[in-house]
């Protein structure tokens, strides 16, 4: 049935385990503990990137190949759906951002923006407001880096969940944000 002779299978069986056999399924183990620790969102290059800020010693197509493998597949993006008509809108504010992010102390740049979490009771509204862009009063150009965060609520945590109650999302996601999300930058930070 496999189409090798009786001797060559049992010398098969009696070989021992080949170093890189033993790496990867020691691996693999981190892999899983990182994806499961994460939620089940993070992907092989944030995956990779926690190992070799842990100091594992090994490559993005490695973690890749093996997450491949054992089928860890972060959870899927929903397709975006366009909630606003852009032709419409007034004549755009000026960049006084300019890609520049960082703020130089506290309250010298901000943003604001605002988004729908769907709950079977109807829509709940999340505003959000985070010191980065510097003007008093944000306009969308500024809004990238609160857009991305948003992106990846609903990405991470929002697409994955079906909310009976307005209640129900509000606690999920302030766990997300407390819990889940600041963690992780901090992380990232350190």
């Amino acid at each position: 049935m496999l189409q090798v002779s009786q001797r060559g299978y049992y010398d098969w069986l009696k070989r021992p385990e080949s170093k890189r056999a033993i790496s990867n399924r020691q691996l693999l183990i981190e892999i899983r503990r990182i994806f499961y620790a994460h939620r089940e969102v993070y992907g092989a290059p944030r995956i990779h990137r926690t190992l070799t800020d842990e100091g594992h010693c090994c490559s993005l197509n490695r973690v890749a190949r093996l997450m491949r493998i054992e089928k860890l597949l972060p959870k899927t993006i929903k397709k975006f759906r366009i909630t606003t008509d852009s032709r419409n809108s007034h004549t755009p504010s000026a960049n006084l951002l300019n890609r520049h992010f960082d703020p130089g102390g506290p309250n010298e740049k901000w943003v604001a923006d605002v988004t729908y979490i769907p709950t079977r009771e109807g829509w709940l509204f999340l505003a959000a407001v985070k010191e980065i862009v510097g003007s008093a009063k944000p306009a969308p150009e500024y809004n990238a880096p609160m857009e991305s965060f948003f992106h990846r609520l609903k990405v991470e945590q929002v697409h994955h969940d079906d909310y009976r109650t307005r209640d129900e999302a509000r606690s999920a996601i302030s766990d997300y944000i407390e819990i889940f999300y600041i963690s992780a930058a901090k992380t990232l930070l350190h």
